[in-house]
């Protein structure tokens, strides 16, 4: 059995896979016996073998919930509403926690915020991620509530006790601490990790194998933040300074709005009420565009295209009802709670839930959809059947209520979301691959054009032999002195392991094409060489939409994104240097600004394509300030203590 299919087999059954109930380490063991290529290959037997480490913790996890739900007796919404109340809390107070932190400082740049620390609980673990943490906090809320979907005997109590938020606290901490090693596992098992055992220390080390595949994601990851944030800290300086541009915003902003503002809210017993008055909503539209930063940044190709699936909606449309529900929990999120005692009374100050009626009346007494719009739009942020996703759907139904849960709510990967909205709307990969290479080459040809360089773009994208054969190419480009030849491959966002996994396969699936169309037309140039000038180098390109492989080579294929061809091709420069907020306003740090040119005219310009897209240089730069370093995972008494290899950037 090959490596790819033995891999394929520890991905796949869940005899192998430790994390549940049917994982069976006896036919593991048979297993090893009789395949000798995975004793020739250590990392992998290893990593089949370890993972009976790995087990002890769905197990453990599984006896601690039956002992918690055994001994709770309440009814299952009940349940589920104390998990949602924890979770809340702890993102309010975290939340306390960071204003006061950047409150103290006179400036902030994009840099120091990724890096933001809090201290954790657990001392020998020191300072942690305090994003990393609220989201692996809620990674396990989400996990928990879908054990409570499977396997939860339903009650009529709806009265609960302090004893009752404790156990639930407890169960959310031991999910917690699951849920950072299975994502560790996951990592190994789909991005190609090693597992080792060392007896002498009793450690479990998960170790990196392919170091610069790995620096490469994340520093797209870095990329991709950054080009967020450099896109909202334009939009928010405009929103600032009241320039014509925010002016525009406001008028586009608000063609879809009604003049009504939101005075006031408050909580009456768990319930959030409001208040509306005349006027138009300022607040609203500045957090719609913090969201809009990310769409117009990954999303500028999907213009007003109504979503198949809505009435009349497009991705903007539900953004713009998104950021009403946001604004109106936001100011439910900002009401001072002081915790008096640990009491029953001090827990219920986070319960908050809406009718659904309510906020549906809130979203077309401020917009101008209709009631129908409204309710398809909701629908898509809130959840009534199935297993939970609270990621994609933060909004919980229970009956005539919703229930938020705060943090993917305020605070989303807004990404994954539009990914979502897109998806549940009916534009799925192969829709959006077409707006995007109409995009990309409506960019090229207008960027040449006004540049006064060489661009010509083929007008056709199948391509047949005499012999019937054909390619479909998507993007053929004669500069002058290169030709580019390459794929379009848009790309969801990836939020785990096995996305990263899904993901790079489909760039691999784009390379392979790329390399094999590129091939089709070398072998029958004599019948294309009236449109493709094949006396010049011709360069292969994946283009995706997002930055998180750029830089990987598949195939002799070099796999980049849009905004590192846009940034060669408009810009053709680095700029290096901090956005910085300051109590003035947004500006650039001139301290540390440079420029590195990638081209000085169109020779280097055709010349330099090939070699920067194989070492993209604004990734070549961030590669210096990316190191390793091993990290405890496990509590610190468990045994073997677990250790991985994290990718940090320096400060």
């Amino acid at each position: 059995m090959s490596k790819s299919k033995i891999k394929s087999k520890i991905r796949k059954d869940k005899r192998f896979m430790p994390y549940n109930s049917e994982f069976d380490i006896d036919y593991i063991l048979e297993y090893l016996k009789k395949s000798p290529r995975l004793n020739e290959d250590l990392p992998l037997r290893h990593g089949v073998l370890y993972s009976i480490f790995f087990n002890s913790y769905f197990n453990d996890l599984k006896n601690y919930y039956e002992d918690t739900i055994g001994k709770n007796n309440l009814s299952k919404e009940t349940f589920l509403e104390i998990l949602i109340t924890f979770s809340n809390r702890n993102l309010y107070l975290i939340g306390q926690h960071e204003r006061k932190m950047f409150n103290s400082r006179k400036d902030l740049d994009y840099d120091s915020m990724v890096n933001s620390t809090l201290k954790s609980s657990i001392p020998e673990l020191g300072e942690i991620d305090s994003q990393g943490a609220l989201e692996a906090s809620h990674d396990g809320l989400n996990l928990v509530m879908n054990e409570v979907f499977k396997n939860y005997v339903d009650s009529n109590n709806i009265d609960f006790e302090l004893c009752n938020i404790d156990s639930c606290a407890n169960l959310l901490g031991y999910a917690n601490i699951y849920v950072v090693i299975k994502v560790s596992y996951d990592i190994a098992v789909w991005e190609d990790y090693s597992i080792n055992y060392l007896k002498e220390t009793n450690e479990l080390k998960i170790k990196l194998i392919d170091v610069e595949r790995q620096f490469l994601n994340k520093i797209g990851e870095y990329r991709l933040r950054r080009n967020i944030f450099s896109t909202r800290m334009m939009l928010l300086k405009n929103f600032q300074y009241k320039t014509m541009f925010y002016k525009l915003i406001i008028k586009e902003a608000n063609k879809k709005r009604k003049a009504k503002r939101l005075k006031s809210v408050e909580i009456i017993n768990n319930e959030l009420k409001y208040t509306l008055a005349d006027g138009y909503e300022k607040e609203s539209v500045f957090l719609e565009l913090q969201s809009y930063a990310s769409l117009i940044t990954y999303y500028g190709f999907i213009r007003n295209e109504n979503l198949p699936n809505l009435i009349n909606i497009n991705l903007y449309d539900v953004l713009l009802i998104y950021t009403e529900v946001q604004y109106l929990f936001h100011k439910a999120q900002e009401l001072k709670k002081e915790e008096t005692e640990e009491s029953v009374f001090s827990f219920n100050l986070y319960k908050i839930k809406i009718k659904k009626y309510d906020l549906v009346q809130y979203i077309t007494a401020k917009t101008s959809y209709s009631i129908k719009q409204v309710n398809q739009t909701i629908g898509l942020f809130c959840h009534n059947d199935g297993y939970y996703n609270i990621w994609e759907r933060p909004i919980i139904e229970f009956g005539k209520y919703l229930v938020p849960i705060m943090l993917p709510l305020l605070y989303p990967n807004i990404l994954r979301m539009l990914d979502f909205w897109l998806e549940k709307g009916g534009y799925d990969l192969d829709k959006r691959g077409e707006l995007f290479e109409n995009y990309i080459k409506s960019m090229l040809v207008n960027t040449l054009k006004n540049k006064d360089f060489k661009g010509d773009l083929s007008k056709r994208n199948i391509f047949r032999n005499n012999k019937g054969e054909f390619e479909e190419i998507d993007l053929i480009l004669e500069l002058k002195n290169i030709t580019i030849v390459a794929e379009v491959k848009c790309i969801k966002y990836p939020f785990d392991p096995r996305d990263y996994f899904n993901m790079n396969e489909r760039l691999s699936e784009g390379a392979n094409q790329v390399k094999r169309k590129t091939d089709f037309l070398k072998n029958n140039f004599k019948e294309f060489e009236s449109e493709i000038c094949f006396s010049k180098p011709l360069v292969k390109l994946v283009i995706t939409n997002y930055p998180i492989f750029s830089g990987y080579e598949i195939e002799g294929v070099s796999i980049t994104d849009f905004s590192l061809i846009e940034n060669y091709f408009e810009n053709g420069t680095f700029g290096k240097g901090r956005i910085k907020t300051t109590g003035s306003g947004v500006k650039i740090d001139d301290f540390f600004h440079s420029k590195i040119k990638y081209y000085h005219n169109e020779d280097e310009f055709s010349d330099n394509l090939e070699s920067f897209f194989k070492n993209p240089i604004p990734i070549k730069e961030k590669m210096k300030d990316v190191y390793v370093e091993e990290t405890q995972i496990s509590l610190p008494k468990s045994k073997p203590k677990i250790i991985m290899d994290y990718i940090k950037f320096n400060n």
